[in-house]
């Protein structure tokens, strides 16, 4: 499985595209925790729907992850756009309430 914010930077970094990073930052979580509190979740399903924001608990700045990446893969990012003051983040309260911290941690 090769999709999610993670993959499309690391993608870019790696064949020299552009990054865009209008929007700033980012939630990510990695795909085997997803998986795994995903399968813990319907255990929640039912009418009416239960909704669980399911990301990992930090914000990540998307131009210091495409670094990261630049610094892993021996390349310099190119970047596309600026940082505005507005970002789709995710509550993950309530996931990290039922089924604790991702066993994962975003590196530093």
């Amino acid at each position: 499985m090769r999709y999610g914010v993670l993959h499309d930077v690391a993608r870019a970094v790696l064949s020299g595209e552009p990054v865009q990073v209008s929007s700033g930052h980012c939630n990510v979580i990695w795909q085997g925790d997803a998986n795994d509190i995903a399968l813990q979740s319907l255990a929640q399903a039912g009418t009416p729907p239960f909704v669980l924001n399911l990301s990992g608990p930090e914000l990540v700045s998307v131009r210091r992850l495409a670094q990261k990446f630049g610094e892993r893969f021996g390349r310099t990012p190119v970047f596309e756009g600026e940082e505005q003051g507005k970002a789709w983040i995710v509550d993950t309260s309530l996931q990290q309430s039922l089924h604790g911290y991702p066993s994962i941690p975003l590196p530093g």
